[in-house]
């Protein structure tokens, strides 16, 4: 996955989770852990989270 494709997914995952749905943002942390193990994912848990519940736009 390139960095421009990665971003897509992360920024489509924001727009969902603030829309309700959280399946995107599963699906990617998912990946995440099998790709980088527990610690990367519990990272890019927390990233997501806080991108969600700013004011930024996605």
């Amino acid at each position: 996955m390139t960095p421009d494709e990665c971003l897509a997914r992360f920024m489509a995952a924001v727009r969902a989770a603030r829309s309700g749905d959280n399946r995107p943002g599963n699906e990617l942390i998912r990946e995440v852990r099998q790709r980088h193990g527990d610690e990367a994912a519990e990272i890019q848990r927390r990233e997501l989270r806080n991108y969600v519940d700013s004011e930024k736009n996605a």
